[in-house]
């Protein structure tokens, strides 16, 4: 399941900096960050099974990623994609609030989920299983598979290693980057008496509770960091397992936003 974490306007040089790990089955096909063809402004991943994402942005600046939220009793078998809501906030000119409020009408057509929309002037988060949406301030923020900043310790842990990258001096961007991917490659199982309650059985919920997960079938397959700084240059890292070749590749997106 995912964990994303992210720094906004928290820093004196990034509006935001971004990290999060995609985990899915890892014989699901998925196409790796690029600009879209049919959305030459978006860049973001791509699930060939549903045509959604997981996370993307544009060059305006606009930035939405979704995880799933975890409660298996709330599961549509034929539900739409829930990966068709970044790809819409994205492609739209709605504003973020507006997006999030609207899509309450369209809450019993997915499954759970948590879904962050915004840009560098706002950002805001909802889910269909609280029906809410929520504001996000300055900080430091962490979403999973629970509700948006829920202190899992995998989140916890992530933030706190994340707010200390903040108080540090980097000589470069790559160094920053690299600390960075050193959060998410964190396979430190949870203590049994730490772990949450999400209904699975106990087993599970171990496998489960580290920040990057390798299972058999199923784990980690995507590894993002993105940092925006406050002249609008955007550095957008990405490593992924290909599935045919079973090997871990990387690339690498420098761009400026198009500044209004």
């Amino acid at each position: 399941m995912c964990t994303v974490i992210f720094a906004y306007k928290a820093h004196p040089i990034y509006d935001l900096i971004y990290l999060g790990n995609r985990d899915e089955f890892k014989a699901r096909q998925t196409e790796p960050s690029k600009f879209w063809s049919n959305h030459p402004e978006m860049i973001a991943g791509k699930d060939l099974k549903a045509g959604g994402t997981w996370m993307g942005m544009t060059k305006q600046g606009r930035i939405s990623f979704l995880t799933n939220h975890r409660d298996f009793t709330k599961i549509k078998e034929d539900g739409r994609s829930r990966g068709e809501l970044p790809v819409r906030f994205l492609t739209e000119a709605q504003e973020s609030k507006g997006y999030l409020k609207a899509l309450s009408d369209e809450k019993m057509l997915y499954s759970p989920y948590n879904l962050v929309a915004g840009d560098m002037n706002e950002l805001h988060f909802y889910s269909n299983v609280m029906d809410e949406v929520i504001s996000v301030e300055q900080g430091v923020y962490g979403v999973s598979n629970a509700f948006f900043d829920t202190p899992w310790p995998k989140v916890e842990k992530a933030k706190e290693r994340l707010k200390v990258l903040l108080e540090e001096k980097w000589a470069c961007e790559d160094a920053l980057e690299e600390a960075l991917f050193e959060i998410l490659e964190d396979r430190e199982i949870v203590p049994d008496e730490q772990l949450p309650d999400t209904g699975i059985e106990l087993e599970l919920e171990r496998n489960l509770s580290s920040i990057f997960i390798d299972l058999d079938t199923h784990g980690t397959v995507y590894q993002t960091v993105i940092l925006i700084d406050k002249t609008g240059h955007v550095h957008y890292s990405e490593r992924y397992l290909d599935g045919p070749s079973g090997m871990w590749k990387s690339h690498k997106f420098d761009f400026s936003l198009m500044m209004p």
